[in-house]
C-alpha cells in the first residue's frame, strides 16, 4: 500500500557542528593519546578547550596524523590516514573523500582541527527542520514506526528527494535506491536526526517535527524547495537500511 506524506521544510541554516560531537569522555581519551600530563584532573568543561590547546603544542602535519591515529586507529591504513591528514589542511573533505562512510568521522575531525588551527577549513554542514504529516491512518503508523527503528535515514532521504528538483545531485546519482532499492549509503547523507511531536496538525492528524544535519553537497536546494507531497519507496520499518 502506498503511504503518502506532507514534507515542509520549517527552518534551514548552515552549522559548524553536530550534536554530541566531542564529548567529554573523547575530549579526555584525546589528551591522553597526546601525552597530555594531568588530562584526568581537567575539569569537565575545560576537556574541549585543552584538547584545542594540546593540538595546538604540535606542528600542524603533526596534530592532523595525531586527530586520525586517534579517530581511526587500525580502521584505516597509514598510508590512507597520511593522505587523509594532508588534505584536511586545505581540502574538504568531509564531502569531497571518495568513501561515504568517512565523511561524518571527517567532518568531525575538521571541527576540533579547525579550532585548533584556523587555517584548516572551516567545517559546514546543513541543520535543516522538516514537518512530515501522513496523509492517511495507515500512513501515520508506518511514520511512527519508522522514526521510531533504528534507521530511518532511507526513508528520510526518499522523502528530502521528492522535495529536490529531478536534476539534483542527490537524484542523479543515487536514482534507484530513491526509487526501489536497498539505500544504505542513506546514512551517510543524513548523519544525525532528531524527532519530536509536531505542533501543529494536518487534516486533522498529527505530525513529525523533524531536525536532519546532512552535507551542502546533498541538501542545500532543500533551502528553496516547495511543500512536497511525497510518495517514498517504503522499506519494512525493522528492516530499514
Amino acid at each position: 500500500m502506498a503511504h503518502k506524506f506532507l514534507l515542509k521544510v520549517v527552518s534551514f541554516e548552515t552549522v559548524d557542528e553536530i550534536p554530541s560531537t566531542w564529548p567529554e569522555t573523547e575530549c579526555r581519551a584525546l589528551l591522553q593519546h597526546l601525552e597530555f600530563s594531568d588530562a584526568e584532573s581537567v575539569d569537565s568543561e575545560q576537556l574541549r578547550d585543552y584538547a584545542v590547546m594540546a593540538l595546538q603544542d604540535l606542528e600542524i602535519d603533526e596534530a592532523a596524523q595525531a586527530l586520525l591515529e586517534f579517530v581511526f586507529a587500525d580502521k584505516l591504513a597509514k598510508g590512507k590516514k597520511q593522505n587523509i591528514a594532508e588534505d584536511i589542511q586545505k581540502e574538504p573533505l568531509w564531502e569531497e573523500y571518495p568513501d561515504l562512510a568517512l565523511h561524518e568521522p571527517i567532518f568531525n575531525i575538521q571541527r576540533l582541527f579547525n579550532l585548533a588551527f584556523d587555517s584548516a577549513p572551516k567545517p559546514q554542514v546543513n541543520r535543516i527542520q522538516i514537518s512530515l504529516h501522513p496523509t492517511d491512518a495507515p500512513s501515520q503508523a508506518y511514520l511512527s514506526q519508522i522514526l521510531a527503528s533504528a534507521k530511518p535515514e532511507a526513508f528520510l532521504v526518499r522523502c528530502m528527494a521528492a522535495a529536490l528538483p529531478d536534476d539534483a545531485i542527490l537524484n542523479r546519482l543515487f536514482e534507484d535506491p530513491i526509487a526501489k532499492a536497498a539505500f544504505p549509503e542513506a546514512e551517510h547523507i543524513v548523519w544525525h536526526v532528531q524527532s519530536e511531536p509536531s505542533p501543529q496538525q494536518v487534516g486533522g492528524r498529527p505530525g513529525h517535527l523533524l531536525t536532519l544535519y546532512s552535507p551542502q553537497r546533498w541538501s542545500n536546494e532543500l533551502e528553496d524547495a516547495d511543500e512536497t507531497l511525497c510518495q517514498p519507496y517504503l522499506d519494512e520499518p525493522s528492516n530499514a537500511n
